[in-house]
């Protein structure tokens, strides 16, 4: 089990994850968690492909999940924790002595219309290729404006 650290409502937390793969998250890289936007589309994709609504565990959900393996469980925790905290998924953070984990109940209306603007391949690099050129980073409310703005002009309604 690794310690990660993350950021909850300005508390600093600290907690001890079971890692599900052979890779070996280094401390350094950990202690510098950012958001990583391709995760939580993935994330998001992989949570609405499940056939009914239902309380699943993320752990278990990882661990079945071969879409999701290209990034560590610490990334799939931490994107998830977010997602909650944002108003993207209902879901609850289980803390235990040794290990933390995330029960998650469903996508929100907020997750559906963000993940409705960048579902298309096509809009989502666009998306990003625009607002990396131009700022440099963004937040998920900015990229699903602009992937809006970009379905609106593909379609011919702007």
């Amino acid at each position: 089990m690794q310690e990660s650290v993350y950021r909850h409502n300005k508390d600093v937390v600290r907690h001890h994850i079971p890692t599900y793969s052979d890779k070996i998250v280094p401390e350094s890289e950990v202690k510098r968690m950012k958001l990583n936007h391709e995760c939580v589309r993935d994330l998001l994709l992989a949570i609405e492909s499940l056939e009914t609504v239902q309380l699943f565990n993320l752990a278990d959900f990882y661990k079945n999940r071969p879409d999701l393996q290209q990034y560590t469980f610490e990334t799939i925790f931490y994107t998830a924790v977010l997602l909650a905290d944002g108003g993207y998924l209902n879901a609850k953070v289980r803390q235990f002595v040794n290990s933390s984990d995330v029960d998650i109940q469903k996508i929100t209306w907020k997750g559906h219309e963000f993940l409705d603007n960048v579902r298309d391949d096509k809009v989502w690099n666009k998306t990003k290729s625009s607002l990396l050129e131009k700022v440099g980073s963004f937040s998920l409310s900015i990229a699903s404006k602009v992937a809006a703005d970009i379905i609106l002009s593909l379609s011919g309604f702007k």
